[in-house]
């Protein structure tokens, strides 16, 4: 049997070039004639503590081996192929190839919080070179997703922990009061406790946790208030 030598093919890929050997255009007139290229943004990175480099992702309608991309983007710059830094964008655990080339083109422009938290430079959308304009506003999207997921990633805090559990029934005021007496006194505690109690839903009957809430909880609190 003939062994496989092309590896594992992907949807999409990120690439990393020196600025003195090629320029955004350059990458782009290769990417343009190219039918497996689908989308694309190549922008130039030149204020940075590195060397300038032009760096992009792109986006392909069929899985292309990694091998056979840098071989086509070597032919077109007629560069050689081991000056391209060329990696996958790996999907998995739930992302998608398409999920992973527009975090990395959100990356690009170094214009979120985080990247200006570091100390990177800012470079203008309209310099980075895309495959079509809209793909900014998909970025835009893409970023309120991740915002929400990491907002519903966050642990909750123990007086949210007790407000839920007594909302779904977990427990009730008088388990509350006696196993937390120091919670239940703090601040405007009791009250919000006996409100979370009083909209319990449905009332009187216990209703399963749903497991994004559970998890967030704090489970030492759980167990002492819920017994689980």
């Amino acid at each position: 049997m003939t062994k496989n030598t092309r590896g594992p093919r992907y949807a999409g890929f990120r690439l990393t070039i020196p600025a003195d050997l090629v320029t955004p255009a350059d990458v782009v007139a290769v990417l343009d004639p190219q039918r497996t290229v689908h989308e694309y943004a190549v922008g130039l990175h030149d204020r940075d503590s590195a060397a300038p480099h032009t760096q992009g992702a792109m986006l392909c309608p069929t899985r292309v081996a990694l091998p056979e991309m840098r071989r086509r983007l070597s032919r077109g710059l007629d560069l050689a192929a081991d000056l391209i830094d060329l990696d996958p964008l790996i999907a998995g655990r739930g992302r998608s190839a398409r999920d992973a080339f527009l975090g990395f083109v959100s990356y690009l422009p170094h214009d979120d919080a985080e990247q200006q938290a570091r100390g990177k430079a800012l470079y203008s959308r309209d310099s980075i070179l895309v495959s079509d304009p809209g793909l900014w506003a998909q970025v835009d999207k893409w970023r309120e997703r991740q915002a929400r997921a990491t907002k519903l990633a966050c642990p909750l805090g123990e007086v949210e922990t007790v407000e839920l559990l007594l909302m779904y029934a977990y427990t009730d005021p008088e388990t509350v009061m006696t196993v937390e007496p120091l919670l239940w006194r703090a601040n405007s505690n009791r009250s919000r406790f006996m409100r979370a109690w009083a909209d319990r839903l449905p009332h009187l009957d216990r209703v399963p946790l749903p497991a994004h809430l559970l998890g967030r909880m704090r489970a030492d609190l759980v167990e002492r208030l819920c017994g689980e």
